[in-house]
C-alpha cells in the first residue's frame, strides 16, 4: 500500500494460522468476559521506508507472516537483504513475530525504546500480554526526541501507556506520523486500543494528546486504515471528543460508583 513514494505498508498479514501460543497462563485481564476486540483490526500493517537504495521497517509482522513480507519487499524491487534497520514500536508479538528471522536473513540493526528493551529480551514479562515470541538482540536503545537518519529526519516520540516503551515516529518533512498501536482507525472512525492489552490507560491518553500536537497530513497505523489527508485535524477532533465525553460522563460515573468503591 502506497503512503508516499518512500513509505509503503505491507499488506495481507493476519493472525498465525494456528492462533497465538502462550508462554505462561493468560493473565486474568485477558480471560475475563469483557473483551474489547474488533475483527476488522486482526490485519496488521508493518511500514516499509525506502532510504538510499535500502529498506527500514517499522515493526516486524506476526509469526508466520514472512511470505507476505517477502512478497511486499519484492514488489517494491528489493530483496530482504536490502533491509538495514528494524524499528520496533513495542514488544507485543503481533509486532515482533518475524523479528528474529528478519535479522537472521538480513543482518538488520534493531532499534527499540530503552524502556521496552527488557521486555523484548524477556528479562521482564509484559503484564498484559502472555503470548510467546522469539527474542533477539536489540542494537540501539532509543529515547524520546532522538532523530533517525530516515525520511529527512525521523523523530522518536515516546508514547507510553499501551506498553511502557511504546514509541511513535514523526517524519516532519514527509508530514507523516507513524502511530503504531496508539490509536486505531477503520471505516472513518477512531478507536482506542484494547484496555486488556494496555498497561496504563490514562497514560495512553496522555500520549495520544502528545502526538496530536504535531502537524501531519498522513497518519500511519499498525491496526486499521491509514489517513492520507488532514490527519492531524481529524486526530485533534477525536482528542477533543474524548475530553468532552470525559467531562460529561466521568463525574457522574464516579458518583454512581462511589458507594461501591468506598465499600
Amino acid at each position: 500500500m502506497l503512503i508516499t513514494p518512500r513509505v509503503h505498508l505491507i499488506e495481507g498479514i493476519t493472525r498465525p494460522s494456528g492462533g497465538w501460543t502462550y508462554a505462561r497462563p493468560n493473565p486474568e485481564r485477558l480471560t475475563s468476559t469483557f473483551r474489547f476486540h474488533h475483527q476488522r483490526y486482526s490485519i496488521y500493517f508493518p511500514a516499509v521506508i525506502i532510504e538510499n537504495g535500502s529498506l527500514a521497517f517499522f515493526d516486524a509482522g506476526t509469526p508466520e507472516s514472512m511470505p507476505c513480507i517477502e512478497r511486499s519487499v519484492e514488489s517494491l524491487g528489493f530483496e530482504l537483504g536490502d533491509l538495514k534497520s528494524i524499528i520496533i514500536s513495542h514488544g507485543h508479538v503481533d509486532h515482533i513475530g518475524e523479528l528474529k528471522h528478519l535479522v537472521e536473513i538480513s543482518g538488520a540493526k534493531v532499534y527499540a525504546h530503552d524502556a521496552e528493551i527488557p521486555y523484548l529480551l524477556k528479562q521482564k514479562h509484559q503484564e498484559c500480554d502472555a503470548r510467546e515470541f522469539e527474542s533477539t538482540a536489540i542494537d540501539v536503545a532509543l529515547k524520546d526526541g532522538d532523530t533517525l537518519d530516515l525520511l529527512g529526519g525521523l523523530k522518536v516520540i515516546h508514547t507510553p501507556g499501551h506498553t511502557a516503551g511504546h514509541l511513535a515516529l514523526y517524519a516532519e518533512k514527509q508530514r507523516t506520523l507513524f502511530a503504531a498501536d496508539l490509536i486505531r482507525h477503520s471505516r472513518g472512525e477512531f478507536h482506542l486500543p484494547p484496555p486488556e492489552y494496555s498497561v496504563d490507560y490514562p497514560l495512553l491518553i496522555e500520549s495520544l494528546v502528545k502526538v496530536s500536537q504535531y502537524d501531519f497530513d498522513k497518519l500511519v497505523l499498525y491496526h486499521g486504515e491509514p489517513i492520507l489527508q488532514d490527519a492531524d485535524k481529524r486526530l485533534r477532533e477525536f482528542v477533543a471528543y474524548l475530553k468532552a465525553m470525559s467531562d460529561i460522563f466521568l463525574p457522574s460515573i464516579k458518583d454512581a460508583l462511589a458507594p461501591e468503591m468506598e465499600g
